[in-house]
């Protein structure tokens, strides 16, 4: 997985590239719980040969 994080006013941004969904979801989730976020934005695209 390569990611990139993006924050401002409490919205996150997150981009970049997963090896599967799970994956991809399990970055949405955990940005979620981080202190002061409200919302994701989660672009992150799923490529099965990322590396």
């Amino acid at each position: 997985m390569r990611l990139s994080v993006e924050t401002l006013g409490g919205e996150v941004l997150l981009s970049g590239f997963a090896l599967t969904p799970e994956e991809r979801a399990l970055a949405g989730g955990l940005a979620l719980t981080v202190s002061g976020v409200q919302s994701v934005r989660n672009n992150i695209e799923v490529r099965t040969n990322a590396k």
